[in-house]
């Protein structure tokens, strides 16, 4: 169990460290957490403010 969270975080480390892919994750996660956003408190805009 110890060597698997070991490895998860070596992985999560090269990737943090590798800019290109770490944008392409935030972007996926941003996505995520918008939909997840407007999904439950039914939102008509997400990060977006309609002023």
């Amino acid at each position: 169990m110890a060597t698997i969270t070991v490895r998860l975080g070596g992985i999560l480390m090269t990737i943090l460290k590798n800019k290109s892919v770490n944008n392409v994750l935030y972007d996926n996660v941003s996505e995520c957490i918008c939909d997840f956003l407007q999904m439950h408190k039914e939102r008509d805009s997400c990060f977006e403010d309609d002023t």
